[in-house]
């Protein structure tokens, strides 16, 4: 492991934030942890030997950026376009010319 003095300053203050379980100082069994500064969301814990990293974020450096905000919501879908399962009516059906009727010529 590198040592955290070699870690360059984030802005004005140091690459790393350390962390107490307890503002008891004389606690015997004392979790220590280092909040990063430059990665928000890394986290480095450690106890005797033991120790863990954890990582959750957006993978995003602690830089001056506010993003854009997202777009107005859409409008509600019309759902009267949407295709309907259901089957178009049955066409009406033409009665058979009666026989003493004529039949038109084309």
């Amino acid at each position: 492991m590198a040592s955290l003095e070699n870690e360059a300053p984030v802005g004005d203050g140091e690459a790393w934030t350390p962390l107490a379980a307890s503002s008891n100082e004389n606690v015997k069994f004392q979790v220590a942890g280092m909040r990063s500064n430059l990665w928000p969301g890394a986290v480095a814990a450690a106890k005797g030997a033991e120790f863990a990293n954890v990582y959750v974020g957006w993978g995003l450096k602690n830089v001056p950026f506010t993003p854009q905000p997202p777009p107005p919501v859409a409008v509600e879908f019309d759902m009267g376009a949407m295709e309907s399962s259901e089957l178009p009516p049955k066409p009406e059906r033409e009665e058979p010319p009666a026989e003493d009727e004529e039949e038109p010529e084309d």
